[in-house]
């Protein structure tokens, strides 16, 4: 196949300072928009909320400096298909990167033939550093990914000067960037974003709990920028 055809899209867990009482987690909606683009494009997607999922586990990493919340990295692991041939991992904030680096890295050693590429803030930002450092990620998403992850999958084997708004490894084994991909001005012609993987009932459940006042309507945080 000269395309990819399972992909596994990863919001890993949230990372917070361990003495961080008051931070209640939000729905990744740019996850969300990504899995709808792809099933529109005909692929087989699943999406993992590490942090949905289990937004009651909560843990310190080895050196108690910070408290995670979600599936660890083994029960994230145990849900990707052994089908899987490509994986999408949201990397949004920087002081979450030193967990998310350990999860990318056990996620290669099981599935060593998937490829990995991450998205969000903090790999739009980061690039260079993220693939000098860590051999697992094969590359790098840069801004807006909607029409970028499908240039990807469709093009198993392309050459990857051809797609704007990446970030990769030449021949030479050095990271570089391609041209910026043009932001989506049309945004009524974006799908809708795609909840179907979702524990939507979670996120209400506790956001009632940090707004008790609000009581009319239910409702989630979200973050976004259009």
């Amino acid at each position: 196949m000269n395309r990819y055809e399972y992909i596994t899209l990863i919001r890993p867990p949230a990372v917070t300072g361990k003495n961080t009482y008051s931070s209640p987690s939000t729905l990744s909606i740019g996850l969300a928009y990504i899995s709808s683009a792809l099933k529109e494009n005909g692929y087989h997607v699943r999406t993992i909320d590490a942090i949905g999922e289990a937004l009651d586990q909560v843990r310190h990493d080895d050196n108690s400096d910070y408290r995670i919340t979600g599936l660890d990295n083994q029960q994230i692991i145990e849900r990707i298909s052994s089908a899987t041939d490509m994986i999408g991992i949201s990397c949004m904030f920087s002081v979450e990167w030193p967990i998310q680096k350990k999860l990318i890295q056990d996620i290669k050693k099981a599935f060593p033939y998937a490829k990995i590429i991450l998205g969000g803030e903090h790999a739009s930002s980061a690039w260079r550093e993220i693939l000098n450092t860590v051999p697992e990620v094969d590359l790098c998403v840069c801004g807006e990914g909607d029409e970028t992850i499908i240039d990807i999958a469709k093009n198993k084997n392309a050459n990857l000067k051809d797609i704007p708004g990446i970030a990769y490894r030449n021949e030479h084994d050095k990271p570089i960037k391609n041209t910026p991909r043009n932001r989506i001005l049309k945004i009524d012609n974006i799908p809708r974003p795609d909840w179907s993987d979702i524990p939507l009932e979670k996120y209400f459940s506790q956001q009632n709990s940090w707004c008790p006042n609000i009581k009319e309507h239910r409702h989630i945080s979200v973050i976004a920028t259009r």
